[in-house]
This record gives C-alpha cells, structure tokens and sequence, in this order.
C-alpha cells in the first residue's frame, strides 16, 4: 500500500507540472490534506480501543498456555488488520503477536488468540502489558495503545506420572524396589515337613508331626 500511495502521489505530480503553479499548488494542498488525514486515522482509532486478557494464572513447566484476547473498538472508524504485541517471558519467543483479520469495524469487537509455552524457570512472572499496533489504510502511518496492567503467571514444576505400589498381602507393608518372598520356617504357614537334620534350629521343628 505504501508503494501504490507514493506511485500515485508521483503520477498526479507530474501531472501537475505539466499543467502549471496553480495545478501544483492544488496538488500540493490536496496530499497534504490526504496526509493529514491518514496520520490522524490511527490515532483516532486507538483512543477508542479497549483490551481485556483471559488466560489461566497458573502453569505447570513445559505446558502451553492458551492467551486470550477481546478487542474492542468503540469509535466510527473500522480498525485495518489491528495486531497485539504482548510481552511473553516464560516463552523463548518474546514478544508474542496475535492478529485480527482483515478489519475490525466500528462499534464491534473480535477475538484474538495467541499460544505460549513455558520454556522458563519456575516461579512468578509477570504477563504483558500488551500494545495494540494501529495503521491507517496505506500503511504509512502507526498508532499505538498499551493496556496499563499486566497479568500475573506462576510456573511450577512439570507433573511426573508414578506408578502406585505394590500392595503385600495379610496388612503388611507395601515393598518397594523388589518383590517379596516366603521362605521354609518364617511365618504362621506351614509349607511342609521333612526329616530333622543336624543344625536345624528347635524352633523350626514341627512338634506335632515329632509326636506322631
């Protein structure tokens, strides 16, 4: 668009020379008009301009983070293609951007979205404020307007999946790191008998099946 306005202001100029001082004084007065007017058209637009945020306060390491905005344009003139820049910390591209597409027309708001990751350490961070960039319809001309808070985001530590314990069996306590076993003579069950051997412990001896 800036090519096509400075090929025109450049065509009606020769123009105007060719047809004397007062066609290239009109001329002159005409663009500085036009001019005028498209330096005034953003300005114009972002006094009207209202931005609200939605996005969660709390995130865990590595997770994306879903930003929302509602864009509000208040005034009678649409606003061209209106981008937000917002400042993004926990995220390896900072600053990030979202778009409403191709116009934002008087009295009427959009929706603009944009997604984070949290590539930073954890802890507190603090979101934004974000800048609504305004051009007029050529392009020559931008505007600004930044919200005046910014929004506040906790990181904490990634969540790990566990596998849960190994329950024993008969109210014991759950072992971890191995498997448990039963051995011959330990516990209250019999696994069974054999003949006495020398050095066998008198507390491992099955005195009922003895006095048979």
């Amino acid at each position: 668009m800036r090519l096509v306005a400075l090929a025109l202001a450049l065509l009606s100029l020769g123009w105007g020379l060719g047809h004397g001082v007062r066609a290239v004084a009109a001329f002159g007065g005409a663009w500085t008009t036009v001019l005028a007017l498209l330096w005034y058209w953003p300005r114009r637009a972002a006094r009207s301009v209202r931005l609200e945020r939605r996005m969660s306060p709390v995130v865990c390491e590595e997770d994306e983070i879903p930003v929302s905005f509602r864009l509000a344009n208040s005034s009678q003139l649409p606003l061209l293609a209106p981008e937000i820049v917002d400042r993004f910390p926990p995220d390896r591209i900072d600053p990030r951007r979202a778009f409403v597409y191709p116009l934002l027309p008087g009295r009427r708001a959009a929706r603009a979205d944009y997604r984070g990751r949290s590539h930073g350490r954890r802890g507190p961070y603090r979101i934004g404020p974000a800048r609504v960039r305004l051009s007029d319809p050529t392009g020559m001309f931008w505007a600004e307007w930044s919200e005046e808070e910014s929004a506040d985001l906790i990181v904490f530590p990634a969540l790990e999946t566990v596998d849960p314990p190994e329950v024993a069996s008969r109210g014991r306590a759950p072992s971890f790191g191995g498997r448990t076993r039963r051995e011959a003579g330990e516990g209250d069950l019999l696994l069974g008998v054999r003949e006495y051997r020398a050095g066998d412990a008198l507390r491992r001896i099955h005195w009922p099946t003895t006095a048979r």
